[in-house]
């Protein structure tokens, strides 16, 4: 079924379902709350998948995908650029804006082939955790993911919360930094508490912190 919006798509899904997006530039926001894959960078005929040829880009605020326990482990995004997106309000982890481009509560999503550019938790120099993603209490694998100049008041790429177990695999981290130079603020790459992070190859590199953990 077509949709001229990614959001009305998902919603229209029943079961455990498949979204396929063509190639372009959309505007507002997903929420995955339900099984379903999202998979961006078709051609017009949807035969060829391909981010650097036609590359789905997605900007939002509030969080430009927010994903939420009904999704489970099924839940997936790939081939996307997240890029330019601001976070939503939340009272998790603490009171703030967090998750720029993408915002993961209790649900054990995967994000593989995305790259997350220019993307920021808080307006100004409000509190905001994870530029470019916030997880709480969640289990998503990263895979072949690109974080690049994002910017948060801790975790300028990633912030992890709670009893999270986030897996990064053969991503890289450049380029990130924290919105302002308070000692308090940490971690420009990634920012964990209480939570459990494991990195399989990929990088990180000339992330700067004002705190500490570049």
């Amino acid at each position: 079924t077509a949709a001229h919006a990614i959001n009305d798509a998902v919603v229209a899904c029943t079961g455990t379902d498949t979204v396929m997006v063509a190639g372009g530039d959309y505007l507002g926001n997903i929420t995955l709350g339900s099984t379903v894959k999202i998979l961006g960078s078709w051609d017009e005929t949807f035969t060829v998948q391909n981010l650097d040829l036609h590359p789905s880009r997605l900007q939002g605020g509030n969080s430009a995908v927010r994903v939420f326990a009904g999704s489970g482990d099924f839940g997936l995004l790939d081939h996307f650029i997240l890029h330019d997106c601001t976070g939503g309000n939340s009272s998790e982890p603490v009171g703030g804006q967090h998750g720029g481009a993408a915002y993961v509560i209790n649900a054990a999503p995967t994000f593989r082939d995305c790259r997350f550019i220019r993307n920021r938790a808080a307006v100004g120099t409000g509190i905001g955790y994870g530029g470019a993603v916030c997880v709480v209490d969640g289990a998503p694998i990263f895979e072949n993911c690109e974080f690049t100049d994002n910017v948060a008041s801790s975790g300028g790429a990633a912030g992890v919360f709670g009893a999270s177990e986030a897996a990064f695999i053969d991503c890289v981290f450049a380029g990130n930094v924290l919105s302002d130079s308070l000692s308090g603020n940490l971690g420009a790459g990634l920012y964990v508490v209480s939570g459990t992070v494991t990195l399989t190859g990929g990088g990180l590199i000339n992330n700067g912190a004002a705190g500490q953990g570049g």
